[in-house]
């Protein structure tokens, strides 16, 4: 390491949206990584709602993000703030982001989701990458169905994150029991199988279950982890246990949760005053401390609380969850082919079936520990990784003053952008009115200037990652959406020439630089041709060709999202543009307009979610009457005109057009480009052709 002073400093994040088990696998990780390297500092960023009734260990800090409640698969909504789940959403982004660049982590430790909830660490992982920071992913032994695993995998682009930003992933789990990097599809070159965490060792504390004497009876300690879903499992027990008074009699300890609504805690700890040999508290820290004192742990089958129970307890029943996922179920399932421990499917689940277990599970349960057991070293091999990488971290070096032919260099990349686009405007205004002093037939016949100042309100503001993302050229690069509003300035400039003295043809080129004020990644530069002939009195054909470099755009990857919600990808591409149009005056009020158009989109990568083929046609008639063509949204113009009859000052106005319309249009697209074509018939009162 570099100097006595060095600190190596480390984050975990852990998204907390459901339970205590994410939190509780994060602080003994973090309690492993302060005894490895003692002058470590870790940060914890969680949004467990009981964070502050566990205690960390010297060395470790949290910050407490706002909670969110899971209703089902990714979906949330807050616990107890009464806002837009997607304004939360936006504090806890900001939060993570702030905390993370002022801490400036040696190493980041994700738990178990490698987007965050609903994509909200993707900045503060592409802000971490680009610095420095070593990027790793803790995951327990299942998550959940390997095929729904992989396909919301797949759609969210985990995937991807995994291979281009974690430098190296961790399951805490057994291979023998589930063989996550297969099932899963991990990155096998990062993936690394530590085993199973055991618990702690137990440390001396006040006593919080009871002391009672149980005069010889079987105890029975009955666990639902937070507690948010597991009532139905109590009130089974309860009941169960008032049928076997009479035949056999129990001893009872409920652990509630932290989590259990007041009401429904209120009700089961009222049922249990009125029973002898019940007892109910709402929570117990390190619980696994306390399971060798009874004959018989009933759980949920939760990761954390099969590792305490296959290092401390006597005999398991398991009676797991399996909405919204079923990685309890296949958990106890693997282990109960072992031998470990007995499982009661939920739907099974009545006081004479959970009776009969109890009974059973006493007198021919599995007993614990057992040899069977799968691997329980994963904090020990967790410290080893920690201690053969960390000597690899240092502080960078500091920064030295920059000197002033630095300074000049560095100028910022918006101000670049703005500076080039008013001098590439300036030229080309001189350079366009210069040619009124050359030969005659180089003068064009008009110059004009626009610029056009606007406010956009539907812009979705740029990350420092998306800049990147644009000046890479890589569109594999995530981020999350924060503004929607944005000022911008248009600027074109475009002259008009007879291509010879008395000819009825002549050409028009133009630019126009669109710079947006503050996101300047999504400023554009199009360049345009325009050809037009007169071929006979009634007839004016038009040519134009078009083309725009660099175009920046985004990619949505949830198409239903809230605002604030999306994940989205950047997106660049060069467009080129072409269309034909053919108008003929029929008669004193009719004329005809044919038009023929077609477009070039080049993407410097392909998306893989993008459709590989599409093909379509589309037809369109609109009733003689008034019709109005009009800006989107309004902007004001100043334009100026160097032509031998007019100069002015104006603003386009919407003109009726009584007309009749017919459009058709097709597009293929590959991976890397797009083709459109289309072709379109106007029978409009408008006179003849201008």
């Amino acid at each position: 390491m570099a100097g006595r002073n060095f600190s190596l400093r480390v984050a975990m994040y852990s998204h907390d949206t459901f339970g205590l088990g994410h939190i509780t696998r994060t602080l003994r990780l973090a309690r492993a990584t302060v005894e490895a390297i003692p002058n470590a500092s870790v940060l914890v960023l969680t949004g467990s709602p009981i964070a502050h009734r566990l205690t960390f260990p010297q060395g470790v800090e949290y910050v407490k993000l706002p909670s969110v409640r899971k209703r089902g698969p990714e979906t949330y909504v807050p616990r107890e703030l009464g806002i837009p789940f997607w304004r939360l959403r936006q504090m806890r982004v900001r939060i993570l982001r702030d905390a993370l660049r002022l801490f400036r982590p040696h190493i980041f430790f994700v738990d178990n989701v490698p987007l965050g909830m609903k994509g909200e660490i993707l900045p503060s992982l592409e802000d971490l990458k680009k610095h420095g920071t070593a990027l790793h992913l803790n995951l327990r032994d299942i998550l959940d169905e390997p095929g729904i695993v992989r396909s919301q995998w797949a759609e969210d682009g985990t995937h991807d994150v995994l291979n281009s930003l974690y430098d190296e992933v961790h399951v805490f789990g057994d291979r023998s029991i589930h063989d996550s990097a297969a099932e899963y599809g991990l990155p096998a070159c990062k993936t690394l199988f530590h085993g199973y965490i055991a618990p702690p060792e137990p440390a001396a504390r006040e006593r919080v279950l009871p002391t009672r004497r149980r005069n010889g009876l079987p105890s029975v300690l009955i666990t639902i982890g937070g507690g948010e879903d597991g009532a139905g499992i109590l009130r089974c027990a309860l009941e169960a246990e008032r049928r076997l008074e009479a035949v056999r009699r129990l001893k009872f300890d409920l652990v509630l949760g932290p989590l259990m609504g007041v009401e429904e805690a209120e009700v089961i700890r009222t049922t249990a005053r009125g029973r002898g040999g019940v007892s109910a508290c709402e929570f117990v820290e390190d619980l696994a401390d306390f399971m060798p004192e009874y004959d018989l742990v009933v759980s949920m089958g939760g990761y954390n609380t099969l590792c305490e129970v296959m290092t401390r307890a006597q005999r398991s029943l398991v009676i797991p969850r399996i909405h919204p996922r079923r990685e309890q179920e296949l958990r106890a399932r693997a282990l109960e082919a072992r031998g470990i421990l007995t499982l009661i499917h939920p739907g099974e689940l009545t006081p004479e079936r959970f009776g009969t277990a109890l009974a059973e599970s006493l007198e021919r349960g599995p007993v614990l520990p057992s040899p069977r057991a799968p691997r329980l070293e994963g904090v020990g091999c967790f410290k080893r990784r920690l201690e053969e990488i960390a000597p690899s971290f240092r502080d960078p070096a500091p920064r030295r003053q920059k000197r002033p032919e630095q300074l000049v260099a560095g100028v910022d990349t918006r101000r670049r952008g703005l500076v080039r686009s008013v001098l590439g405007l300036g030229i080309v205004g001189f350079l366009a009115c210069s040619a009124g002093f050359a030969r005659a037939d180089l003068r064009p016949k008009a110059v004009n200037a626009e610029m056009l100042v606007g406010y956009d309100t539907n812009v979705l503001d740029a990350s420092d990652a998306e800049i990147m993302a644009f000046e890479t050229h890589d569109p594999g690069s995530f981020f999350v959406v924060e503004q929607m509003k944005d000022a911008a300035l248009q600027m074109s400039i475009d002259g008009r020439w007879a291509l010879a003295a008395g000819s009825k043809t002549d050409a028009r080129l133009r630019y126009t630089r669109l710079q947006y004020l503050r996101e300047t990644i999504r400023s554009e530069n199009h360049y345009s041709l325009q050809w037009r002939s007169r071929a006979s009195t009634n007839t004016l054909i038009d040519f134009s060709l078009a083309f725009a470099p660099n175009v920046y755009a985004r990619h949505r990857r949830d198409k239903d999202a809230l605002p604030g919600d999306p994940v989205f990808r950047a997106e660049v591409r060069n467009e080129w543009d072409s269309a034909l149009q053919i108008a003929r005056a029929l008669g004193p009020h009719w004329s005809s307009v044919s038009v023929m158009e077609g477009s070039i989109r080049d993407y410097r990568r392909p998306f893989d979610e993008r459709d590989r083929w599409r093909g379509g046609g589309r037809t369109a008639r609109t009733k003689s009457g008034r019709c109005y063509r009009h800006s989107i949204a309004p902007s004001w113009g100043i334009s100026f005109a160097r032509a031998p009859t007019s100069t002015g000052i104006g603003r386009a106005t919407p003109r009726p057009i009584p007309a009749t319309k017919a459009t058709s249009a097709g597009t293929i697209t590959n991976g890397n480009s797009e083709v459109r074509c289309s072709t379109h018939f106007h029978l409009r009162s408008t006179g003849k052709p201008e």
